[in-house]
This record gives C-alpha cells, structure tokens and sequence, in this order.
C-alpha cells in the first residue's frame, strides 16, 4: 500500500479508489468503496472521517453515487515521491482446485452480510456483480453460485427493471451460522454446474434427516462421520451434494458441535430435532420434500423407518 495521505484512513480510502475504480474519470461507487472496505475487515466507523478528510482537502469530489478524484488527487496518486505504507488485507485466497458448493455458498452470502442484507433484503445482479469483482474472486464462480442459491431456497430471483435477488430466511440463517471445522470442509462436493438445476430440498428436512442418523436404535445419541452419515443417507436416494449439505448445515445451524477424531455430535437443540422426526407433521413434510426432489423413482423409503 502507497502512503498517500499521512492520516492511515484516508491513504487506505486512496489506496482502494486506485485499485478498484474503473478509471480515473469515472471513479468509485460510495456502496463498493463501502463494501471493501468491510471486506477488509476496516471498521465502518473511521471510513466516513476518511472520505470527509478527502473531501475538504480536495482530493475528492462527489458525483451523484460515485466519488472521483480531482486533479490534485489524481497527480496525489501519480506522485513519483509517494512511498510505502501498511499492506491493506489482501481477498481470501481461492485455491487452484476445483470451486465447492460449500465454499462458492459461503462466499456468496458473505458479499450479503457485509452489506449488511438480511431475510428479505435484495442486491440488483448489477451490484452482486460488482462486489463479487471487488472481493477478487473468480469471475466464473458467480453464476453458478447464484444457482446454487436458488436451488437451496436461500435466494429467488425477481426481474422487474432490474434483476434483483432477495435473501431467503435459510439463506441468512446459513449466512449467520458457523463456519464447518477444517477437516470437514476439505470434504465439501464440488461444484458441478449439472446439480444446480435439480431439484433442492429445504434446510430443515435435510436437517431432521441427517439428525436422525446420529441416534441409535435406542434412541441414545452418538457421535458421526461424515461417512457414516453420507452412506446412511444413501438410502433415501439424496445426491451427494445434498447428503454433504444436510451433514454440514447441523453444525452450521448448531445442531451438531465438533467431537474427536472428526465426528460430529448433536447439541440438546440437535437431539429434540431428532426426536421431533416422529411426528406426523415431520413425516408429511419430509415424504413431500423427498418425493419431489425424486428424478426416476417414486418407490421412496418411509422417512423415519
């Protein structure tokens, strides 16, 4: 990072406006300068300082939604005396293998959250578009994950004058839930753009049903692999992206904590969910849920036998 400003805040704001305006005429939008700035991890309190800092000195000017430098910012910038400064947090690093559903969903709704969307709010493909560029993550990944949305129910789409997609009430309990320990996310299915058009099943059902397999015949809880409960869920002719899904969500939503040796095992809150199972309302619920997401066979198993 370039020092230039001799207030941190302020040369952290010019430091953000070179990176990632799309020119130097045009500028930056205030809602993306915002939003890396979250991205960052920077406190929201200090930014609005930094920008009035600029402002008053001249380096900024405000035009409609966006901020442009002046000529003063713009040879500011240019300067050739300008040294160093504290490196700015770089984007997460992506990795060089294949995109999961598990880590392209958690990116996605991370852009939601640090924009500070909740249950029922809404970001315009425009501005997911352009967040997405900011946070630096591969461009390829955000069709396929705004499917991946889709198709769980954590968002739906709507096109009026705008494309715009609204966080679902699963989308943002997923969002503000648990991040899956280590060993487990290195197990997440990964993300086959011929899953994002079938047929999702809601949270809860996929929770009631990996739930279940972590007690015994007895009805006494035990600690469970992911391989266990993947193969026990197998029977109920789930795809593996949602078998993953379902094991992953009951930490997630903590239903289910981190044991030894890479199990899990279920809260209080996870053992009355697995008990609530028995119930007829579960049992209709879970049988519709499984019927269609079914693609060849209508010969499901009863849900809880």
């Amino acid at each position: 990072m370039y020092a230039y400003h001799h207030s941190l805040p302020a040369s952290q704001v010019l430091n953000i406006i070179d990176r990632e305006s799309r020119g130097v005429v045009r500028g930056i939008e205030r809602t993306v300068l915002a939003f890396k700035w979250r991205f960052m991890g920077l406190a929201d309190e200090t930014l609005p300082g930094a920008v009035d800092t600029l402002l008053r000195e001249g380096l900024l000017r405000v035009a409609g939604p966006m901020l442009r430098l002046t000529v003063v910012g713009y040879a500011r910038l240019t300067a050739a005396e300008v040294g160093a400064a504290p490196a700015l947090p770089d984007a997460p690093v992506q990795g060089s293998g294949r995109p999961t559903e598990y880590g392209v969903r958690g990116k996605l709704l991370g852009v939601f959250r640090t924009q500070g969307v909740g249950a029922g709010g809404k970001l315009t493909a425009g501005e997911l578009n352009r967040y997405w560029e900011v946070a630096g993550y591969r461009a390829g990944d955000l069709r396929n994950g705004l499917d991946l949305l889709m198709r769980d129910g954590h968002s739906k789409v709507g096109r009026f004058s705008k494309t715009v997609f609204r966080l679902e009430k699963d989308g943002d309990q997923y969002a503000r839930g648990s991040n899956a320990p280590e060993w487990l996310a290195k197990e997440a299915v990964a993300l086959e753009r011929e899953n994002l058009s079938k047929q999702g099943i809601p949270d809860r059902v996929l929770c009631i049903l990996a739930a279940r397999q972590f007690l015994e015949s007895s009805g006494k809880p035990r600690n469970r692999a992911w391989s266990e409960v993947d193969y026990l869920l197998e029977r109920y002719e789930l795809p593996e992206f949602a078998r993953f899904h379902a094991y992953e969500l009951l930490h997630r939503l903590g239903y289910a904590e981190a044991a030894d040796d890479k199990t899990l095992r279920l809260t209080p809150k996870g053992y009355d969910l697995a008990q609530s199972a028995d119930s007829e309302v579960a049992q209709w619920s879970i049988q519709q849920a499984l019927k269609a997401a079914a693609s060849e066979s209508s010969d499901l198993p009863r849900a809880m036998s």
